[in-house]
């Protein structure tokens, strides 16, 4: 169980706890979720099933990954934990958020960022956003690797996700509810989609 007393010990063994929590992203979300909203996230059994499939990602490295359940049982809070856990694996870490709606699309990235400049994230894993690349469509972490997050359609040149400069995992490309529920019956909205995540 997480409460304020946890946090304080967490935070009187930074490196331990860093390290700790680099291993598990089902205990990284405990903690900061705590952290951020001062109630515990309750883990359902399929969230678990999410958790370690995002950990095969990093570690194991499969290609592709289609994580597919209804609004509101918390796919894209897991997800913006996610992102902001591996910049503590590799800060080199670039990454690339896209979804239909430009609200949704500040919203995750503006979290994220809150996430990774919070006193805690900061003191544990020593990593910050560059000031002066803060805006919710594009940031930088301090130690190179960044975030490009963009609704459907918009221009992602210039900007990549992934890096294999250190040999570790790289980065991701996160598609987040690509089409509003009004435009699943389009098929050439259905194209517009594939095409604009294929090319």
């Amino acid at each position: 169980m997480i409460n304020n007393d946890v946090i304080t010990q967490l935070e009187s063994t930074p490196a331990e706890t860093a390290q700790y929590l680099r291993g598990s992203l089902e205990d990284f979300i405990k903690v900061f979720y705590y952290y951020l909203t001062w109630e515990e996230f309750v883990f359902k059994p399929f969230h678990k099933r999410i958790i370690k499939k995002l950990e095969s990602v990093v570690f194991d490295n499969p290609r592709n990954v289609i994580i597919s359940i209804p609004p509101r049982f918390g796919k894209s809070i897991i997800m913006r934990f996610f992102v902001a856990w591996t910049y503590t694996l590799n800060p080199g870490c670039n990454n690339i958020y896209t979804s239909y709606s430009d609200d949704l699309v500040r919203d995750f990235s503006g979290k994220i960022r809150d996430l990774i400049n919070s006193p805690l994230y900061r003191r544990l894993f020593g990593i910050a956003i560059k000031e002066d690349t803060s805006n919710k469509g594009l940031w930088q972490i301090t130690g190179g690797g960044g975030m490009r997050a963009c609704s459907m359609g918009s221009s992602l040149t210039g900007f990549g996700a992934g890096s294999h400069k250190s040999g570790r995992y790289g980065g991701s490309i996160v598609v987040d509810d690509p089409m509003k529920a009004d435009d699943v019956r389009s098929e050439v909205y259905k194209q517009h989609v594939i095409s604009y995540f294929t090319d």
